[in-house]
């Protein structure tokens, strides 16, 4: 195996674990999907009173 492709495989990996650690910390705050809830049937869902 080449160490180039080793190293990319290794940040693109990194990238990918930090995109879903965002995700699920922005969920966890009450984050949603990031569009307008007027007209949304799962705002309960994602945004608990």
């Amino acid at each position: 195996m080449n160490l180039s492709t080793f190293i990319v495989g290794i940040i693109l990996l990194l990238i990918i674990v930090l995109i879903i650690r965002s995700l699920i910390k922005k969920k966890k705050n009450g984050g949603g999907c990031g569009c307008g809830c007027s007209g949304c049937a799962n705002s309960s869902i994602c945004h608990k009173k």
